[in-house]
């Protein structure tokens, strides 16, 4: 078994910062509608271009994000039982997400230069996936889960239990929920 996780909307939480951007434009969302497949439905692509930008690109901002419910201990007890992971994120600078990591404690504890991708597209993140052997894969958006077909195992992580279960995918609504259906109990 070899996993790999998307970064943001899997491990880094941005909800706060989504809804603090969105007010200043104009929108006034709840935290359920911040969720990755949700707000591309309600804000216009060039201004979600905008708040995305912001979130991941602007150092500042970005270290205002706080880690995902859960996401520590689960990768302390993937690492504890020797399950290799891998991050395989769709950034284009990756100097940002590795400082918030730094700071929040997870790089190099948790992900380094030997373990950690940065891809520009969704396809390349399904290549770099099969490239490393990727076995299970955590995203929380439905666009990357349908083209990660090189992955056996494909979870959709679902926080706020926006969406029912399909096909070709397992889905999961917390950490605690991930770990629980890869290891069958």
């Amino acid at each position: 078994m070899k996993i790999g996780f998307d970064l943001d909307g899997v491990i880094i939480d941005h909800t706060d910062s989504k809804l603090i951007l969105a007010k200043r434009l104009g929108y006034d969302l709840t935290p359920q509608q911040t969720a990755s497949d949700e707000i591309q439905k309600i804000i216009p692509s060039e201004i979600l271009s905008n708040i995305r930008s912001a979130i991941y690109d602007d150092a500042d901002i970005a270290m205002l994000a706080n880690l995902m419910t859960g996401a520590v201990e689960s990768l302390d007890s993937l690492k504890k039982s020797f399950v290799p992971i891998f991050l395989v994120s769709r950034r284009h600078n990756p100097n940002v997400p590795i400082d918030f990591m730094k700071a929040k404690g997870l790089w190099p504890e948790y992900f380094n230069a030997e373990n950690s991708f940065f891809v520009a597209t969704v396809a390349e993140k399904n290549s770099k996936a099969k490239e490393i052997g990727v076995t299970h894969f955590l995203d929380d958006e439905m666009n990357v889960i349908e083209v990660l077909k090189d992955v056996p195992n494909r979870f959709y992580f679902d926080r706020f239990n926006l969406c029912g279960d399909g096909d070709g995918y397992t889905r999961v609504v917390s950490w605690e929920d991930f770990l629980k259906k890869v290891y069958g109990y």
